[in-house]
């Protein structure tokens, strides 16, 4: 009995990991932020990334997404000519999603739809179109100003949202 349970925690402990390490190992898998093996190559993504110029973006949700952008990718950091440009048109969508009985709305949900363009400068070409969404969401309440800081307060954690999905779908381009 004893040596049945023995065997079965070695299996557990030790067959199963290394099963799991194999059929990893075979199926291809590769880290997506995995520099270029070559050590003069500076085509690592973190350098693809930081060759993207990101556009100025009307309103205070487009300003709030561009800054986000350029914390996530580290473009925009002094350099003067660009590799790539990121054309971005944002549009915001505020829908109620709890009525109360009497007809007040007492929370919102706030849509951002980002359509975004990346642009070869050097080729002026387009090579990549994409949407992303990000929803946030804010209750209503009595005071005006809490409201309005609580609907800001999405708008941001929106565009946060927006960048970081944004930042992904530019991560899986480049990685092609």
């Amino acid at each position: 009995m004893l040596k049945s349970l023995n065997m079965h925690i070695y299996f557990r402990r030790i067959v199963v990991p290394l099963c799991f390490l194999m059929v990893i190992s075979s199926c291809g898998f590769e880290p997506v932020y995995k520099t270029n093996p070559s050590p003069n190559s500076e085509a690592s993504l973190k350098v693809l990334l930081g060759q993207i110029n990101i556009s100025i973006i009307s309103g205070r949700v487009g300003h709030k997404l561009r800054n986000y952008l350029i914390h996530d990718l580290g473009s925009n950091s002094g350099i003067k000519n660009h590799q790539y440009n990121l054309l971005i048109k944002i549009e915001t969508d505020k829908s109620p999603l709890l009525i109360q009985d009497d007809d007040k709305v007492s929370r919102y949900n706030l849509n951002l739809i980002a359509t975004f363009v990346l642009i070869d400068t050097h080729k002026k070409s387009t090579i990549y179109e994409a949407h992303a969404r990000s929803v946030g969401s804010f209750n209503v309440v009595s005071s005006e100003f809490a409201t309005l800081m609580a609907e800001k307060d999405a708008e941001n954690r929106a565009s946060r949202e927006l960048s970081a999905e944004i930042n992904s779908l530019l991560i899986a381009f480049f990685s092609r």
